[in-house]
């Protein structure tokens, strides 16, 4: 019985091979995280994109393999000694990227030294490294400001800590119950006052007199010269406490 279909021309042929090859080819895709080593900082992943395929003209789906071990990047420098590190943990979402070469020796090594490739595999689902943070838009981060730079960290009931800094130089941190700069301005505050009623304690006993057997008789020199002493530092003090306090309260938003 004779068919109708046709012999594919060599350029289709040509484009056939160039589109198998591509859809083995790996750049970067979605993943979620289902494992983490803080201590290595690495990660197994599920990808959050199915391998697409088509049977008989129906497109279909499949799920792919966990990714396991596959390091987190971090903002890091000075050989370790300076570095942000914001804690990874099981389901949370962002991409993996796919090197050119096999990581297997580069990851098993210190850094200190460049590495020849031990496999010939190229662009390997394998070979990647994850980056926290890219999600949907279904599940965006809240709390975000268009012009603030927000640092926050949560227990997922309450907002433990919120760190906001502004474009006009204020920043704010804030508790769970309280702002804390809030709270920092109100102790520095409570210890002025302080400052002024020791001052004005030591005002007073510099102008008091003591009952002796031969009547009221003020301090004696030496005493007196004293709490002199005593109320310039004192004066002095609150002079610095003053500025300091005016100083943190340009820093409350």
């Amino acid at each position: 019985m004779e068919t109708n279909k046709q012999t594919p021309t060599f350029e289709q042929v040509l484009l056939d091979a160039i589109r198998t090859s591509e859809m083995d080819l790996h750049v970067s895709m979605p993943a979620k995280v289902t494992a983490v080593d803080n201590s290595l900082q690495k990660v197994s992943l599920l990808p959050m994109l199915k391998k697409k395929y088509k049977i008989n003209g129906t497109t279909e789906g499949t799920e792919r393999a966990i990714i396991e071990n596959l390091p987190i990047k971090y903002m890091s420098g000075r050989g370790g000694k300076s570095f942000v590190h914001v804690p990874v943990a099981v389901g949370d979402l962002g991409m993996v990227v796919f090197c050119d070469r096999s990581l297997d020796v580069y990851l098993s090594g210190d850094g200190e030294n460049t590495n020849l490739p031990n496999d010939t595999r190229l662009h390997d689902i394998s070979d990647g490294y994850f980056l926290a943070g890219v999600n949907p838009w279904g599940n965006a981060i809240s709390g975000v400001s268009d012009e603030n730079i927000t640092i926050k960290n949560s227990d997922g009931v309450a907002d433990s800590m919120t760190i906001t800094i502004k474009p006009d130089g204020t920043m704010t941190f804030q508790g769970t119950t309280q702002e804390m700069m809030a709270v920092l301005s109100g102790f520095m505050g409570h210890v002025k006052d302080l400052t002024t009623h020791l001052k004005t304690l030591t005002t007073n006993l510099n102008s008091a007199t003591v009952v002796t057997a031969l009547g009221a008789s003020p301090f004696t020199a030496a005493t007196l010269a004293l709490l002199a002493t005593d109320l310039a530092a004192i004066t002095a003090d609150e002079i610095l406490l003053t500025t300091d306090k005016t100083n943190f309260d340009t820093l409350k938003g």
